[in-house]
C-alpha cells in the first residue's frame, strides 16, 4: 500500500513538474527528490550540499536564493522565489522555489524543507503570449482606424493611439472604465443601440453616426466576441460635410431651377398681361379714331366725346409704358435714385394740386391735414417721391365712393416721416391684401371700367425701398375705406438754408413776342404736333432742323430764344448737340430744352444741369405750352398773352 502511495506521489510529481528538496542544517546536505534529480539531470549517487546547490544558479539569480535561504535558516521565515537554474549538461530552466522552516518540539530549526516546480514551459508560453500580444497591439496602432476593446461589462481593456486622438482623451482615463460612464453622451443614441445589439445577438454592425462631445461623424464597425466587442471607427466629417455641401447645391440647384421656371411663367404672364394692357388703350384709340374718320356728320357734343376718349386712351398708354419702362429698369437694377432734402409739405400740397382736377371731376375732395409744428423734410428723390405720392392719391380718387374724400397727412416719428393717404372708398376685400403689391395684380377689378395695370403699387413699392423707405398697407375695412402709408427718411439738419424753386404753373405766363423757337427733330410727326402749337402763337416763329449739324447752323446763325431738341438724331445724340451750345460764350446760357421719347435716360440727362428742361414725349400740349411761356423774352407794353 505504501509503495502503491509513493508511485502515486511520483506520477504526481512528474506530471505536475514538482520535486522536492530538503536541507540539513548541520551538515549543510542537500536532499533531492527523485523528479528534482530528474529535472536537474542530477545523478542519483550524487551528493549536493548548500554551497554546490547554490553554484547551479546564475549569478543573477544566486543572491536572491540564498538571501531567502539565510532568512528561513535564521529567522524561520518561509519563501517563495521565481529563478533561473542550470541542469548539469547546461540547460537553462525557470523555476519556482518554496521552502519553509523544518523545526523540533522545542522550536529549534533543524533545517529547511520545500519544493522546485519547474515554469519553463509556463513561462516561455507567457513570453511567447507577450510578444503576440505586443505584436498584436503594434499591429493594431499601426492601423489608420481607431480601435477599442471593451469585455462583456463594458469595461475598456484596450485603445489604440488613433482612438485616443479621436475621442480626445488618455488610455489611462479609459482602461477598466465602463463604457457608459466615460461617455454618458453616447447612452440612447445610435452608438449604443449598434453596439449592444452585436453584444446581445453576436452579430458584426457597421454603422455611421454623429458623436457630439468631439463634433465628429464616425464610420463605426463593431465585432462580438467571447472577450466582449472590438470595435474599429474612423473619420469621416470631411465626407460627410462634403455631402452636405453637395445636398446644398442640389437644393439650391433644384431651387434656381423653380426660380428660372417661375420666372418663365411670369415671363408668359407678363406677356399676356402687357399684351392685354397695351392693347385695351390702343384699340380705344384706333376706335374712337375710326368713327371720327366714318362719322364726319356726328353732333358735336359726340365728336368731343371721341377726341376725349382718344386722349384718355393716348394719357392712359403714356403712363402704362412707363411705368413698365420703370420696373424694367428696377428688375435690371439699372434704375437710379437720388436723396436730396425735400419739404414734405411741399411734396403733398404739388401732388394734390396735380390730381385735383381728376378729383373734382369725379365729386371728389382732397385734404391735406396738418399737424402743429413746421412740417418735416425728407431725404428723398423728388421725381420718384412725386410720382409715388400720385399714384396713391390716382388710387385713391379712382376707387373712391361718389362725393367721397381722400386725406393726406404727414408725421414724423424718429428717424422716419410718414406720408398717409386715407380715402373713403369700398376698401380691400382680406383675401385680396397679401397682393396688393403683387405686379399686374389688380384685386378682382380687371373687369371694371377703371383704367390700370396693376403696376403702380408693385413699383412705388419698389421705389420707396430704393430710397430707405417703405410703402405699406396701414388698415383698410370694407365699405369704410382704405388707408396706405409711405416712410420716408428724415432729413433732421436745418434745413432753412434750402431754398426750393417754386413749381411752375402750368399756363402761368404766356409766350410774348417777338420769341424764336428752334426745334431739332427728325421725326415730321413730332414736328407736325409743335408747328401745330406754334402756328396758333402769331407773335412766335419756329425754326426748323432736321439733323444735329444743321441745328447748329442754324442757332450760330441767328441764336432763338428757345431751343427744343431731340436726343436721338440721325447724325448725333443730342449730348452732341449741347456740348458745342455750352462751349461757345455767346450761346452758353442759351435755354435748351428736351422733347425725348428715352424715359430709361431722362435722369441722366438732367442731373448734369446743361439741359434746362426735359419733356417726355407723348407729352401734354398744355406743359410744352407752358415751357414756351416761361422761356419767352419780357412781354410789350399792351400785348396780349396767348396760350392754348
Amino acid at each position: 500500500m505504501v509503495t502503491d502511495q509513493q508511485t502515486l506521489l511520483e506520477v504526481a510529481q512528474a506530471t505536475t513538474a514538482i520535486g522536492g528538496w530538503m536541507l540539513d542544517r548541520s551538515s549543510q546536505t542537500i536532499h533531492l527528490s527523485t523528479e528534482t534529480r530528474r529535472l536537474l539531470e542530477l545523478p542519483p549517487d550524487r551528493p549536493l550540499n548548500l554551497r554546490t546547490g547554490l553554484s547551479l544558479y546564475p549569478p543573477e539569480h544566486r543572491a536572491t536564493v540564498a538571501q531567502a535561504t539565510h532568512a528561513a535558516l535564521h529567522h524561520a521565515r518561509p519563501f517563495q522565489v521565481d529563478v533561473d537554474i542550470h541542469t548539469t549538461s547546461g540547460r537553462r530552466l525557470h523555476v519556482r522555489k518554496l521552502g519553509k522552516p523544518l523545526m523540533d518540539d522545542y522550536g529549534n530549526i533543524l533545517g529547511l524543507r520545500g519544493a522546485l516546480q519547474d515554469l519553463t514551459d509556463i513561462k516561455t508560453a507567457e513570453r511567447q503570449a507577450r510578444r503576440l500580444s505586443q505584436r498584436l497591439e503594434t499591429t493594431l496602432e499601426s492601423i489608420t482606424d481607431a480601435f477599442f476593446l471593451v469585455d462583456p461589462a463594458w469595461r475598456f481593456t484596450f485603445l489604440n493611439r488613433e482612438a485616443e486622438r479621436q475621442l480626445n482623451c488618455r488610455r489611462e482615463q479609459l482602461l477598466g472604465r465602463v463604457a457608459w460612464e466615460v461617455f454618458p453622451e453616447a447612452v440612447g443614441t445610435a452608438f449604443e443601440e449598434h453596439y449592444r445589439r452585436a453584444m446581445t445577438r453576436g452579430e458584426p454592425t457597421v454603422f455611421e453616426a454623429y458623436f457630439a462631445p468631439v463634433q465628429t461623424w464616425f464610420e463605426a464597425r463593431a465585432f462580438p466576441s467571447e472577450e466582449g466587442l472590438a470595435v474599429y471607427f474612423r473619420n469621416i466629417t470631411p465626407r460627410k460635410q462634403a455631402e452636405a455641401e453637395m445636398a446644398r447645391l442640389n437644393e439650391e440647384l433644384h431651387q434656381a431651377r423653380g426660380r428660372a421656371e417661375q420666372a418663365n411663367q411670369a415671363k408668359s404672364e407678363f406677356l399676356a398681361a402687357m399684351s392685354h394692357e397695351l392693347r385695351t388703350p390702343l384699340n380705344a384709340i384706333t376706335g374712337f379714331a375710326q368713327l371720327l374718320r366714318n362719322n364726319r356728320s356726328a353732333a358735336p357734343a359726340d365728336h368731343d366725346h371721341h377726341l376725349q376718349q382718344i386722349l384718355s386712351a393716348g394719357w392712359h398708354l403714356r403712363d402704362l409704358i412707363g411705368d413698365v419702362i420703370d420696373f424694367a429698369q428696377i428688375e435690371a437694377g439699372q434704375l437710379a435714385v437720388r436723396a436730396e432734402p425735400l419739404d414734405a409739405d411741399g411734396l403733398i400740397r404739388n401732388s394734390a394740386a396735380m390730381i385735383d382736377d381728376q378729383a373734382r371731376r369725379q365729386g371728389i375732395v382732397v385734404e391735406c391735414a396738418h399737424e402743429a409744428g413746421p412740417a418735416p423734410w425728407v431725404r428723398a428723390d423728388p421725381v420718384r417721391s412725386r410720382q409715388i405720392l400720385l399714384n396713391l392719391l390716382s388710387n385713391a380718387v379712382k376707387y373712391n365712393r361718389p362725393q367721397g374724400a381722400v386725406t393726406v397727412s404727414c408725421s414724423a416719428a424718429g428717424q422716419e416721416v410718414h406720408i398717409d393717404v386715407a380715402d373713403t372708398g369700398h376698401g380691400i376685400p382680406h383675401a385680396r391684401r397679401e397682393c396688393l403689391f403683387e405686379p399686374f395684380e389688380r384685386l378682382g377689378r380687371e373687369a371694371g371700367t377703371i383704367q390700370g395695370s396693376g403696376i403702380g403699387l408693385s413699383l412705388s413699392q419698389r421705389l420707396a425701398r430704393m430710397m430707405g423707405g417703405d410703402l405699406n398697407l396701414l388698415v383698410s375695412t370694407p365699405g369704410h375705406g382704405t388707408k396706405m402709408r409711405l416712410t420716408l427718411p428724415r432729413h433732421l439738419e436745418n434745413p432753412s438754408a434750402a431754398t426750393p424753386e417754386p413749381p411752375v404753373r402750368l399756363n402761368e405766363a404766356a409766350p410774348a413776342a417777338p420769341m424764336r423757337i428752334c426745334y431739332i427733330e427728325d421725326n415730321e410727326l413730332n414736328m407736325m404736333v409743335v408747328r401745330g402749337l406754334i402756328h396758333r402763337k402769331p407773335d412766335v416763329e419756329l425754326d426748323e432742323a432736321w439733323t444735329g449739324a444743321e441745328g447748329l447752323a442754324q442757332i450760330r446763325q441767328q441764336p432763338p430764344d428757345l431751343v427744343l431738341l431731340d436726343m436721338h438724331l440721325p447724325d448725333m445724340h443730342g449730348r452732341e448737340v449741347l456740348r458745342p451750345l455750352r462751349a461757345d460764350p455767346n450761346l452758353r446760357h442759351l435755354p435748351v430744352v428736351a422733347l425725348s421719347a428715352d424715359a430709361v435716360n431722362e435722369s441722366l440727362e438732367t442731373t448734369d444741369g446743361t439741359l434746362d428742361g426735359y419733356l417726355l414725349k407723348p407729352f401734354r400740349l398744355a406743359d410744352l405750352d407752358a415751357l414756351i411761356a416761361r422761356f419767352a423774352p419780357p412781354p410789350r407794353p399792351g400785348a396780349a398773352a396767348q396760350t392754348l
